[in-house]
């Protein structure tokens, strides 16, 4: 199509590659406002395509398209740039966000690659992380929305050597989030990764635990902090044994 000629809507969505649903949709929302011939068709200009796909792109960096069109009739570069602040901050969010998933699926991985390889224990890095303990339900429900948590059960150093563990389950996240509950910090450490089967809602009891306690402390190794038990894989129909990754913090 030669610059300058105005095209019909499936020219103009071939051009763009914008559906036609779209194209109506952005002239709904007064983002263009395309020429009517004399039969009521719409023809699109070389200007009408532009705003189309530079609407777009303000649309793919979080500006709603209600928004869109009022920046492109105020024409106000102020306002073009505080909108550009605020998308470079939910931006910014979604990129942590983002990294906590692959942490999340990295740390998986080497979970499964351990059960595959038959590699009962091994030490791992940890970045640094953020434990909440489910203290009060309702609120706790809040933290499902973010679905790069880790579930987990905890048991704190100090009660290792007891008859029976609290029943502490809670979250872990890369980064504090948005609510009041209170968190435990851990930074950026070492853990003794233990691949363990276990019978399917089982309790975790100090004869499974501390066995892997001696077995680190036997390789030269100390226990420094808490202990995190995560489960990967499980079945409830057929009750087969559930497949966990037990962590303990060393120094």
């Amino acid at each position: 199509m030669e610059t300058g000629e105005e095209m019909n809507i499936k020219q103009a969505s071939e051009f763009t590659g914008i559906s036609r649903d779209m194209i109506r949709f952005y002239e709904k929302k007064g983002i263009i406002h395309p020429r009517r011939t004399e039969n009521g068709y719409r023809e699109y200009s070389e200007h009408d395509l532009i705003l189309l796909v530079t609407a777009r792109q303000y649309n793919c960096i979080g500006i709603e398209l209600d928004r869109i069109a009022e920046l492109l009739i105020d024409q106000d570069p102020v306002q073009f740039q505080q909108e550009m602040s605020d998308a470079l901050v939910r931006l910014q969010e979604e990129t942590d966000w983002l990294a906590q998933r692959m942490d999340y699926a990295e740390h998986l991985k080497n979970i499964f690659r351990m059960a595959s390889e038959g590699i009962d224990h091994e030490v791992v890095r940890h970045a640094a992380f953020h434990y909440y303990p489910r203290t009060n339900v309702k609120h706790f429900a809040s933290l499902y929305a973010y679905n790069s948590a880790r579930p987990v059960f905890r048991i704190q150093n100090q009660n290792l050597f007891h008859d029976i563990y609290p029943m502490e389950q809670g979250m872990l996240f890369m980064k504090p989030v948005g609510s009041d509950l209170p968190c435990t910090s851990y930074p950026e450490g070492r853990f003794m990764r233990f691949v363990r089967r276990v019978p399917p809602g089982s309790s975790i009891q100090p004869e499974l635990i501390l066995p892997m306690v001696h077995q680190l402390e036997e390789e030269g190794y100390s226990l420094k902090g808490d202990v995190f038990i995560f489960l990967v894989m499980g079945d409830a129909e057929f009750m087969k044994q559930d497949l966990s990754s037990f962590e303990f913090e060393i120094g």
